[in-house]
């Protein structure tokens, strides 16, 4: 992994702890995440347009676009759901924590092309990082019992959904330009969403436009960087393996913790510290391999 790479990826985690720390602020989550993928076609449509205009989409990248869709949706509706019924530090982790282990998986069985050991290494120490990372102490038992918390199971299909729409990407980056395959993904998404909120959440105009008024700095922020995470994230995936673009983006986690200690003033732990380490010792494996 270059240092360009990391780098990206390494903005791309601190994004994506940002927007789900401003997402896990408002009540309406559903509608909340439907409105920040509005703002977001907003803001980036000169970009996609100037893409779009420059490179036309090559047809064998649309099946990649739609299974990236409904996996974005479907992660979108289980997030939302995750939330509801647990809290944003037990819930993000097992979220983050999950998905480089099934990316990992589902890339192998859909390419066939392996990991070395360095790059297991690297997907190990930050899986464990995670892991350990609402912990007391390093105990199995510990993690058994945080792993049936309330929201779990929607935690863990939303890492399920993140793997899946991350090789579907992969896929997708490979053959056209990762913004503006991203940015179409993102027009799709936010179409099935509107509908989703209409049938489930009771979504409508007037609660979009009520959270715009009630949340504007928020909705501006979320759906910039909403955006712009996945964007970067997609883009490294034209020159990284998946399996290590997902485990490295999941430096988010150390990030959360940190918002929280330096935004929120919560106390970190040793063992929060021990366990950060094991994630920037994980990327370092990765970026050696």
């Amino acid at each position: 992994m270059s240092n360009e790479t990391l780098l990206l990826l390494i903005v791309a985690a601190l994004g994506h702890s940002v927007w789900n720390a401003i997402a896990r602020q408002v009540p309406e989550r559903d509608q909340f995440f439907t409105l920040i993928l509005w703002v977001a076609i907003i803001l980036y449509s000169p970009v996609a347009l100037y893409l779009l205009w420059k490179d036309p989409v090559p047809s064998s990248a649309w099946i990649w676009m739609g299974l990236s869709i409904a996996f974005e949706v479907l992660y979108f509706a289980s997030l939302a759901r995750a939330y509801q019924v647990g809290t944003f530090l037990t819930v993000y982790p097992v979220a983050r924590g999950s998905a480089p282990v099934f990316a990992t998986m589902f890339s192998f069985l859909l390419t066939q092309k392996s990991v070395n050991i360095a790059g297991l290494c690297g997907i190990a120490l930050i899986v464990a990082g995670i892991l350990f990372i609402r912990q007391k102490s390093f105990s199995l038992d510990e993690i058994k019992t945080s792993l049936k918390a309330p929201g779990n199971f929607w935690a863990l299909l939303t890492g399920v959904c993140t793997a899946s729409y991350s090789v579907a990407d992969s896929m997708g980056a490979a053959v056209m330009s990762a913004v503006l395959f991203k940015y179409i993904v993102f027009v799709g998404m936010s179409l099935c969403k509107i509908s989703y909120d209409t049938r489930f959440a009771s979504g409508s105009k007037t609660q979009y436009l009520q959270l715009l008024r009630q949340h504007p700095g928020k909705s501006l922020a979320g759906g910039f960087l909403v955006f712009g995470v996945n964007a970067l994230v997609v883009f490294t995936m034209q020159s990284t393996p998946v399996a290590f673009v997902s485990a490295t983006r999941e430096m988010s986690i150390a990030f959360a913790v940190l918002i929280g200690v330096v935004w929120l003033k919560e106390k970190i732990s040793a063992l929060q510290i021990a366990s950060i380490m094991l994630i920037v010792s994980g990327v370092i494996a990765i970026k050696v391999s």
